[in-house]
């Protein structure tokens, strides 16, 4: 790549010599950031638009469900739906949003969100019951999703299901 009569190889000791401690590489990624921004582009994070396909019998499945559900609750029996999100590291690390402190004193966490491995990941898991219009959250370390669901609808079982 050369740029205004110079390569990159020249360019970094040029600018050294103007008291700009700059190495080749850099030059190199300047003049291809530079080159880029000409031409249009820009540094962007990728966007979710595209649909994957369904799956052929999708709407089959969710008209079935929607049968049982609406049946059950006819019936006054209890119908329960279980979630998961995305497992997370435990420990001080840094999350997005604010929270309210005392001014001038943020809560201090890590600057690296390295696991630690004696706290392992956290795993939010979920119920609603849909009859009751209610819902409870579990949180466990396990890494065995099914696990999870299925300690999630034992502890709903034991507290409140059985019972209704």
């Amino acid at each position: 790549m050369r740029w205004p009569g110079k390569s990159v190889r020249r360019l970094a000791p040029a600018r050294h010599a103007q008291a700009h401690e700059v190495s080749r590489t850099r030059v190199a990624h300047l003049l291809v950031a530079h080159l880029l921004n000409e031409a249009g582009y820009s540094l962007q994070g990728n966007r979710k638009t595209t649909e994957g396909d369904s799956h052929p019998d999708r709407e089959a499945q969710f008209g079935s469900i929607n049968t049982q559900v609406t049946t059950a609750l006819a019936e006054q029996q209890p119908v329960i739906s279980v979630d998961t999100k995305k497992k997370e590291p435990v420990g001080d690390f840094r999350n997005p949003g604010r929270e309210d402190c005392p001014q001038g004193n943020p809560e201090e966490v890590r600057v690296h969100d390295f696991l630690i491995k004696e706290l392992g990941r956290a795993g939010p898991y979920g119920n609603s019951d849909l009859a009751a219009n209610s819902g409870r959250v579990s949180v466990g370390v396990d890494q065995d999703t099914a696990a999870f669901a299925v300690n999630s609808i034992r502890q709903w079982w034991r507290t409140v299901g059985r019972a209704r």
